[in-house]
């Protein structure tokens, strides 16, 4: 069963910047197949900007799970349905779960973020 999301301008906002971050993110990665395919290096370049599309993405994600929940949800609901899923049957309180659910997966987005952060300080400055 399907639920329908109803966004706010802001969040449909939100929601057009999340898929510009994985379109570039994209983007970026078929740059360096094309470019290891033709011989030239330009790993200085891209990695720096990948880890911080992933950084500002998954630090974007974390922001949701922690004020704007359906729209969490609506981006990251196959990890949530399994840990929902996982810690429902634990507490058999299915409003419970669902505030542990989002606040595991936010804190595993907000620690991702940080190390993506962290590698692009090591690779910019070290």
């Amino acid at each position: 069963m399907s639920k329908a999301f109803h966004l706010s301008k802001g969040e449909k906002q939100i929601e057009v910047l999340l898929f510009a971050i994985a379109i570039i993110s994209f983007i970026t990665v078929i740059i360096r197949i094309y470019s290891e395919n033709n011989g030239f290096n330009i790993d200085y370049l891209l990695a720096p900007s990948l880890f911080a599309c992933y950084a500002v993405f998954f630090g974007i994600l974390t922001y949701l799970g922690f004020n704007k929940r359906d729209m969490f949800i609506k981006w990251s609901y196959p990890i949530f349905s399994i840990i929902l899923l996982i810690i429902t049957k634990a507490t058999k309180n299915d409003n419970k779960a669902k505030v542990i659910s989002l606040k595991i997966i936010s804190i595993a987005y907000l620690l991702t973020s940080l190390l993506m952060l962290y590698g692009l300080v090591k690779m910019l400055f070290f």
